[in-house]
């Protein structure tokens, strides 16, 4: 596995940038910062990469945890990611990986897209504290669909307010907590059963 190589110049206005659009629209973004390589690391740590044929991300922001998953990724293997802010979609575009797909359009659409039952893995990025909850939920339930039996849905947050919502849609629930990230946060991961 090809570590992906984003030199710091690109690091920084990549931080810079969504730290900016963040201020613009923070019920979007739901952040002032990118993922912390320890938020993206508790997050790969619980993926059983040997095993699975795709992912899906849901708002896949600058690309920190997507550039993180393709690392990990084999070639046989291919990443879906979602993201519908035209400010990231450039920072995504420019990442020139064959495993990656980029899907401009709403989350929601999953089973859409892929069917039911078909998707090994899902990592969800999205500022669910800021989504009406008719919203959050067509999100949560179409993600669980999507979902192979006993495949998983990862979920972060900066509160625990969605942490029953998730519970309630997808059962097998387990809450980490990760300090080291701006803001700290915590992880839901789940398996559909």
């Amino acid at each position: 596995m090809k570590k992906q190589s984003v030199n710091f110049k690109e690091k920084i206005r990549s931080h810079y940038d969504f730290f900016k659009t963040a201020i613009e629209d923070i019920k979007t973004t739901g952040s002032i910062a990118s993922s912390s390589r320890f938020l993206v690391q508790k997050i790969l740590d619980q993926i059983p990469f040997q095993s699975i044929t795709n992912i899906v991300e849901f708002g896949a922001g600058t690309g920190t945890i997507t550039l993180g998953l393709l690392d990990q990724m084999s070639q046989n293997q291919h990443l879906y990611a979602y993201e519908i802010n035209q400010d990231f979609i450039v920072y995504l575009q420019a990442i020139k990986d064959p495993k990656l797909s980029l899907l401009v359009e709403d989350a929601g659409n999953i089973v859409h897209r892929f069917g039911k039952n078909s998707v090994d893995v899902v990592v969800s990025s999205l500022p669910l504290k800021n989504m009406p909850l008719e919203v959050k939920k067509r999100i949560l339930i179409a993600a669980r669909e999507a979902l192979k039996p006993g495949g998983m849905f990862i979920q972060y947050q900066y509160s625990l307010g969605d942490f029953a919502l998730v519970k309630s849609i997808f059962g097998d629930t387990k809450l980490e907590f990760t300090p080291l990230n701006i803001p700290p946060a915590f992880v839901y991961f789940s398996r559909k059963t």
